[in-house]
Order: C-alpha cells, then sequence, then structure tokens
C-alpha cells in the first residue's frame, strides 16, 4: 500500500493501473516464508515487506511506470515516468503514511460505527475483508456484485429517480477522474479494500470493468480498510509517520558510574548503542583535517588556550567554511563541526587560511544575500523559507523542478548541460536585473483595431456587479489575505488564448472561468481564438458570430452542448455544431428578441467558411495578435494565460484559480 499511495502521489493517474497490475494473481512468485506459517503460498500475503518491496520496484521497472535512466538518457517520454531516487526518497520518508492513516482512521471511526452488528461478525470474516458499499448494501460476494452491476439492473434504475450520492473524500481514489469529465456516472460504488484479501480481485475487476466501459457506468472509489489481524492474533505493524511526533528524554538526578543505557532495551536497541559508541570513539575528521594543517609562518606553536578576539570572530564562519572544503568528506565534516563547533573554533581561527577563489565567491554572494538571512538555491532557482527546510520541502522542490529538467534535457540536451543552462551567469543576470515589468505583455487587442478577444463578462458594466463601489480608493481598504477587492473596474484582466476546436480547452472554460464568473469574483474574461489549423478557423468563426449576435451568456451554453454531446473526441464535431446553431435561432432568438443584422448572413455553412467580410478582417486580427505575442496551438497542451499581461501555460494554472 505504501508502494502505491507513493505512485499515486508522484503519479495519481497511474494509481489504479498499478492496482490492477500489482494485485494480479500471477505478479509475484509463490514463496515458503510466509506471515502465517504456510509454506509455499504465493500472492500478497504471503510474502514478507522485504519481497514485496523488490518485486513490486522490479514489476514497475520492468512495466515503464519508473524510470532507472539518466535524465541526459530519458528523453521526451521522460514525463511518462516515475524518477526512480525520488520515488526510493519519498518511500523512505513514508509520505504515504499520513494519507494511509487517514483511511483507516475513517473507516474505524465512521464506517464500522454505522454497520450493523459488532465485529467478528461477517465483516470480520475471511470472505468479507474486502467489500462493496452499494448505497447502504454491503457486498462482499463477486456473484452479488455483478447482479447489481449487470446491464439490466443498471438499465432499470437509470430509468426510476437516483439515490442520494455518497459522500466522497477528499483523499478517495475514484475512477473516472472527476477532474477530467464534466458529467460523472449516475452510480456510485465504493470499495473498501484489503488488497490481500481472497475476495478483493473479483471485486476490484468487475468495478474496474464497468468504470472503463464507454461511457462509463458507474464512478468507482477505491477506500481501504483497516488491515486485519495476522492469524495467531498479533496486530500488523503500524505505520510510521515521518517528521511527525515527539520525543520525550528524562535524566536522572542520580549520579550514576555505570553507564545503564543498555538496561531494558532489546537486543537489537543494545547493538545500535554499542555501534553509536564505537563511531563516537573513531577518528574525528575535523581532528584529524586540523592535524593535517601546515605549521603557522612564524613556526611558533599556535596558543589555543586564549580567548578569541573580536578580529577573529569576523571571520570565523569562512574559515569553517574553507575546513569543509578542504575535506574529502565535506557533509560530514560540516555536521561534526556544527556538533562541536566551540570545541573546534579557537583551533580554526587561528590555523585556518582563507584561500582566494574562496574569498571571490564569498564577496559575490554577500552582494546576493542579505546580512543575517539564509538562502538556498536549487539549480540556480532561490529556495522560499529556507529556515523550514526538510525532507518533505525538498521532495516537494525536486518535483516542481523536474519538468524543467525534462524539458531542456528533450531537446537534447544532457543532464549537465541543462543544468548549466539553468544556473547560467546569463540566466543568472537576466533575473537580477530586471524590473517589475518584465514579462508583461500587451495583450490586449488595441493595436489590432479591437474585437479579438471575446469578453464573457464586463465589471464596469454588466448588472451581476452593479452594487460594487466604483472608486479606486477602495483598493486600500483591508481585506482577509487571499481575497480580491470588489470593485466596480475591470482591474484584474485575464485573456486566454485557447483553440476553440480543442474539447479541452472548452471543458477547462466551462467547468473552471463560468464558475469563476458566477460567484462574481473580480476578474474580466476573455477568449482569443487561435487560429493555426483549419478546424481552429471554423470554430474561431463559429464562435465570434455567436459572441457578437446572441451574447456571453448564450456562448457559454453553446460551449456546455458542445461538451455534452461530444464526450469521447477530442476536437468538436461541426455536424454537433451546426445542430446547435441552428437551435440558436430557432429557440434563443425569439427567447431575447434579437434582431439580427440583415446586412450579415446568419447561415451556418456560411459562417463556418469565413465568407463574410466581417469574419475575414476578425480572423486575420486574430492572427496578427498571436503573431505578435508569438503565441501558437500548443501540442497536448490546453493554451494559453495572460493575467494583466504576464503569461502562463494555462495547464500550470488549472489547479490554482480553479474555484
Amino acid at each position: 500500500m505504501q508502494i502505491l499511495e507513493t505512485a499515486a502521489i508522484e503519479q495519481p493517474s497511474s494509481f489504479f493501473p498499478l492496482v490492477d497490475l500489482l494485485t494480479s494473481p500471477d505478479a509475484f512468485p509463490p514463496t515458503s516464508s510466509s506471515f502465517n506459517g504456510d509454506a509455499g503460498s504465493g500472492g500478497l500475503a504471503s510474502l514478507t515487506p522485504e519481497a514485496i518491496h523488490e518485486a513490486s520496484l522490479a514489476i514497475l521497472r520492468q512495466q515503464g511506470y519508473i524510470a532507472t535512466l539518466t535524465p541526459s538518457e530519458v528523453k521526451t517520454e521522460s514525463s511518462k515516468h516515475i524518477n526512480l531516487k525520488e520515488f526510493e526518497l519519498a518511500l523512505s520518508l513514508h509520505v504515504a503514511s499520513p494519507k494511509l492513516q487517514a483511511f483507516y482512521s475513517f473507516y474505524e471511526d465512521w464506517v464500522l460505527s454505522k454497520m450493523e452488528g459488532v465485529r467478528g461478525s461477517t465483516v470480520d470474516s475471511e470472505e468479507c475483508f474486502s467489500w462493496v458499499d452499494w448505497y447502504g448494501a454491503r457486498l462482499c460476494s463477486s456473484d452479488d456484485l455483478k447482479a447489481v452491476l449487470s446491464r439490466e439492473a443498471l438499465d432499470a434504475a437509470d430509468k426510476t429517480a437516483p439515490p442520494k450520492k455518497p459522500k466522497l473524500l477528499p483523499f478517495d481514489h475514484i475512477y473516472p477522474d472527476p477532474g477530467t469529465t464534466i458529467f460523472s456516472p449516475s452510480r456510485t460504488a465504493i470499495l473498501y479494500a484489503d488488497i490481500t484479501s481472497s475476495n478483493f480481485r473479483d471485486l476490484h475487476e468487475a468495478l474496474l470493468k464497468h468504470a472503463t466501459s464507454l461511457p462509463p457506468k458507474l464512478q468507482y472509489v477505491f477506500r481501504y480498510v483497516t488491515p486485519p489481524k495476522l492469524s495467531n492474533g498479533i496486530e500488523t505493524k503500524k505505520q510510521f509517520l515521518t517528521g511527525y511526533g515527539v520525543g520525550l528524554d528524562l535524566k536522572k538526578t542520580d549520579y550514576l558510574v555505570v553507564d545503564d543505557r543498555r538496561a531494558a532495551r532489546s537486543d537489537s536497541d543494545a547493538k545500535d548503542v554499542i555501534a553509536e559508541e564505537e563511531s563516537d570513539n573513531g577518528p574525528e575528521l575535523v581532528r584529524l583535517l586540523l592535524d593535517a594543517l601546515p605549521p603557522s609562518q612564524s613556526g611558533e606553536p599556535v596558543n589555543l588556550t586564549a580567548p578569541l578576539n573580536k578580529e577573529e570572530y569576523k571571520y570565523l564562519g569562512v574559515q569553517a567554511t574553507q575546513l569543509i572544503l578542504n575535506s574529502e568528506s565535506p557533509i560530514d565534516t560540516l555536521a561534526e563541526i556544527s556538533e562541536n563547533f566551540p570545541l573546534y573554533a579557537t583551533e580554526i581561527a587561528r590555523k585556518v587560511e582563507i584561500q582566494g577563489d574562496l574569498q571571490y565567491e564569498m564577496a559575490i554572494n554577500a552582494r546576493r544575500v542579505p546580512r543575517s538571512v539564509t538562502m538556498g538555491w536549487l539549480n540556480g532557482k532561490a529556495m522560499d523559507n529556507i529556515n523550514d527546510l526538510n525532507a518533505f520541502s525538498i521532495l516537494n522542490m525536486l518535483r516542481a523542478e523536474r519538468p524543467h529538467m525534462q524539458a531542456l534535457t528533450s531537446l537534447g540536451l544532457d543532464s549537465a548541460q541543462a543544468l548549466q543552462v539553468l544556473t547560467g551567469e546569463a540566466v543568472a543576470e537576466s533575473f537580477n536585473q530586471g524590473s517589475m515589468f518584465d514579462g508583461i505583455f500587451d495583450a490586449s487587442d488595441r493595436q489590432e483595431g479591437g474585437e479579438v478577444i471575446m469578453w464573457l463578462n464586463d465589471i464596469e458594466k454588466d448588472e451581476r456587479y452593479s452594487r460594487w463601489p466604483k472608486n479606486i480608493d477602495q483598493i486600500l481598504m483591508p481585506i482577509y489575505p487571499g481575497s480580491f477587492h470588489s470593485i466596480r473596474i475591470n482591474l484584474w484582466n485575464i485573456v486566454l488564448g485557447v483553440d476553440l476546436s480543442n474539447r479541452e480547452s472548452l471543458i477547462w472554460i466551462f467547468k473552471h472561468v463560468s464558475n469563476i464568473i458566477e460567484r462574481k469574483f473580480p476578474f474580466r474574461w476573455g477568449i482569443a481564438p487561435l487560429t493555426d489549423t483549419p478546424e481552429a478557423e471554423k470554430a474561431a468563426r463559429i464562435f465570434y458570430y455567436v459572441q457578437k449576435h446572441y451574447g456571453p451568456k448564450e456562448t457559454m451554453d453553446f460551449i456546455r452542448s458542445l461538451i455534452a454531446a461530444q464526450q469521447e473526441r477530442d476536437t468538436i464535431d461541426f455536424l454537433v455544431a451546426n445542430a446547435f446553431f441552428n437551435n440558436l435561432g430557432i429557440n434563443v432568438k425569439p427567447l431575447l428578441e434579437l434582431e439580427l443584422d440583415s446586412s450579415v448572413s446568419h447561415d451556418y455553412d456560411v459562417v463556418v467558411e469565413g465568407q463574410e467580410p466581417h469574419a475575414i478582417e476578425k480572423l486575420e486580427n486574430a492572427k496578427k495578435w498571436a503573431e505578435r505575442l508569438d503565441v501558437k496551438i500548443p501540442k497536448n497542451e490546453l493554451g494559453h494565460v495572460f493575467l494583466n499581461g504576464r503569461h502562463y501555460p494555462l495547464d500550470s494554472v488549472s489547479d490554482g484559480i480553479s474555484p
């Protein structure tokens, strides 16, 4: 479970494929070593944790989920793999333990308390270690589950009023992913799983089959159950929460001549104490380095008893740095100096000579780092909250840095060359010499004569914002951190550069933009269509027409209709678009009491082929806008965002601005 959850953290989309892969009957070889002493048994339940770890990693490498290649060898496909070193670091830190404990706590405190009966009933029987919650019914048998999941049963259920949807948890594993679908299946099945149980595989296969069908028949929710006791009644080993917890050390007040640290300890703990004592008595790295230093130029012995004066304190930190750099084991030397600095301070101050290259580097760093401030850089990027640095934050920073290295190595650079690009002087100077307006572009359409951007709302004119104050002085009023001032001024302008024929881009607009507008956040949203392909040009003409003649609300409804009608296509179907286009003229126009311009053709074929003079001019201006800002339809990406002129890839802000 640690391996599954850690892999899901590194690559969320890999969870269900890995569950299916690692719980396959032939995934693990049979073994004579088992938890319950049954020789010759096979599968997860019969393997030791070490065997599961080694076999699982071997399977993941074999199936291509984990990349063992170096960054210089992994090119364009590297983003599909989990990096082995980062995965092992996350696994050693038990980063998935809090999530697993959350599953266990929910199951113990909520699920079991709602069940009929007590522990020891059929819930704890071997046939029911894994079970499915089907709207209050507990299904332990695959036959019972298949009966309710049969085509006839689901079709009959769809004709009746759907039951109340079960409450989902923030950390649930859900298939299909709600973040990639607009319309979730009407039925939800929750599997409470013990992946080592005998009935898990049949239940999992039945649910996954219906969840992966086209269209999906149900929503498959995966949750863990509390691990059962072993056959001998011993509780399973509890999970370690690395980085969590407290320690309390009490010191006896009486004087002890004999070291009693080994008393009341197990043999393994006593051996650890002995090993610690032996390591403490071993040769000290710092002492060896200090003894190896040449004598002073005067030839007189160094006075190590006199206290340090003010001048000697001045460069003590630089001298300690020099000593660490002289060591063949700088990390160990740093740790030893940090633990025993007062012991070595006098000798370091009076023996260590600072070399010229270190002096030069320290002078350069002094310009970049203010006094009494600690800073760190990862591949040339300054790290935030350096004082709170720990293994977990380092792991998160490595994950954030990985796409940048992969982008450079995909161009043919090896890892050393990519690092040189990121940390080169030219890059550093570009950051140091910049101003507050660097990276700001004129994303408006003023230079193209206007009407390139289709604005979906206008804070200064729309009725929904009529109660907001118009005085700019309101921006000086204090608000809660993370909030925005509600002022009736187009202060925050967001322009999306997207391919309107791309269904995924339309999904993003409908899911995020429409919700933000409805919730009256003070952002003005606009769409500038990109027209790099013939399909994108056709879609741009259609949306320009709908936006101009029917307005923003009907434009958003038009997007929703296109998405709902074509759930399995990458691009919109223009035959379907034709039907919805004609529906606007038949049903929507009378409701809005529109009088369409008689000088403009309202025939779908004329509009989509761009035979209208105004449409031709708009499309040319849209191409000029995209060329001026150098934005094109990105391959396998959603598009571009300009927030008050600052550019972001649309994919990178999907989670950040989601309401």
